[in-house]
């Protein structure tokens, strides 16, 4: 990893810790909600792919249905019709699953999944500087394995796939260009080395960033061949994420400290934290409150507010600038929209998932726990929460233990 990757990653790190120790900023109202030891451990199972792929293991407790309230919503103009926001998708009453073929690989991991439910795309044999391949799934049938596309491409992962197949990714390397993956074959993005694709819609429209000098700068890519459009961007703002893209062209993401949101015309703007935030500080001035995107789901931005009193997770929709309150546990359960791996993917020996705001507890699976793979970290759920897709992993972080990617069928 070149010298402007350990950065960023060390960036993320330290934002991710100070997302973590933030309730330390204030005196606890009750006991400990997190087991720290534990969570240290897991923290350490595996470093992350990527710095896009910044997230933690964590112990939770199981959850039961949960659902937030809403917290804010504009003011309706006479003569405008009247708001109407994204539904949610009934909550399953019942849920079964099961291991996905790894193609005679001794671990995989899954990685993503289209927003139909009918696609996912995973790692094989994954594990840190590997050149490790990738696998396929259609239905939960393995349908292909491509094998890493250099000696450089390192943690090669795709990390989301549309209802068509179409997967995009990157390797963990400066060497190497963005990936998308279309017919059985690798195809490089143009854009040159070091580039990241993040995300791909049904149109094909594909959200990512291409190296300028040393910065990573937010672009779009029209279709897998091609030039990649860079996005605009304030000056001065140097560390640049980004985290997906919704279907008519949304691509959300992170400028410096604080979420950012780029519209299919091509102009962006600021997630501005839902009213009511404020920094605090325990000894020192006020900071600012700051809102750190996850991902969409359910027509939604989620992410959590962060430096904040009280913070949570919430969810955001752009289109009608409203705010709703999730929960205030950051860690209650798991919404991942994506191999991005966000601050919401979060490994369970009890899996928990959002389904809009309520939460799903997912089963057990007796032969997972085992063969020493009780915790599950989720990272697809379709649109309609009936197949969901996830990874087992040790829950003590016995790293000689493989990866199992899994699949739940819902109804």
């Amino acid at each position: 990893m070149n010298d402007n990757q350990d950065g960023r990653e060390a960036a993320m790190n330290d934002e991710y810790g100070a997302l973590l120790l933030e309730p330390l900023r204030f005196e606890p109202s009750g006991p400990p909600a997190i087991d720290v030891g534990r969570a240290m451990i897991k923290g350490g199972r595996m470093r992350r792919r990527r710095w896009w792929l910044g997230g933690g293991f964590f112990a939770a407790a199981g959850a039961a249905l949960l659902t937030g309230g809403l917290l804010l919503a504009p003011a309706q103009d006479k003569g405008k019709p009247p708001v109407v926001l994204p539904p949610d998708p009934p909550v399953p009453a019942a849920c079964t699953v099961s291991r996905l073929d790894l193609g005679g690989h001794r671990s995989g991991e899954m990685m993503a999944g289209d927003h139909t439910g009918h696609w996912h795309v995973g790692t094989s044999d994954p594990g840190p500087d590997k050149a490790n391949g990738v696998l396929v799934w259609h239905d939960g049938k393995l349908v292909d394995e491509i094998a890493a596309p250099s000696k450089t491409a390192r943690e090669f992962a795709l990390v989301d796939v549309n209802a068509s197949g179409v997967a995009v990714g990157a390797a963990n390397s400066a060497r190497d260009p963005a990936y998308a993956y279309a017919d059985g074959k690798l195809v490089s993005l143009k854009g040159g080395n070091g580039a990241e694709a993040v995300g791909i819609n049904d149109d094909g429209v594909i959200a990512g960033t291409i190296k300028v000098g040393n910065r990573a700068v937010a672009v779009r890519w029209r279709s897998i061949d091609a030039e990649p459009e860079i996005l605009p961007a304030p000056a001065g703002q140097d560390s640049m994420r980004i985290w997906g893209i919704s279907q008519d062209g949304t691509i959300v993401g992170e400028l410096g400290y604080g979420g950012y949101l780029w519209f299919p015309d091509g102009s962006g703007r600021p997630i501005t934290p839902p009213a009511g935030s404020s920094g605090k500080s325990a000894s020192r001035a006020p900071m600012p409150a700051f809102f750190m995107p996850n991902g969409f789901a359910f027509g939604w931005v989620y992410g959590t507010v962060v430096n904040a009193s009280p913070g949570g997770t919430y969810r955001y929709e752009p289109m009608s600038d409203t705010w709703q309150l999730v929960t205030r546990d950051n860690f209650h359960a798991q919404l991942d929209p994506g191999g991005r791996t966000g601050i919401m993917s979060i490994a369970q020996d009890e899996p928990t998932v959002y389904v809009g705001r309520a939460v799903l507890k997912l089963p057990t699976d007796a032969e997972l726990g085992k063969a020493g793979l009780g915790s599950v970290s989720i990272n697809a759920v379709s649109d309609d929460a009936h197949v969901i897709g996830g990874t087992a992993i040790s829950p003590i972080a016995d790293t000689s233990k493989p990866f199992a990617p899994v699949i739940y069928r819902c109804r």
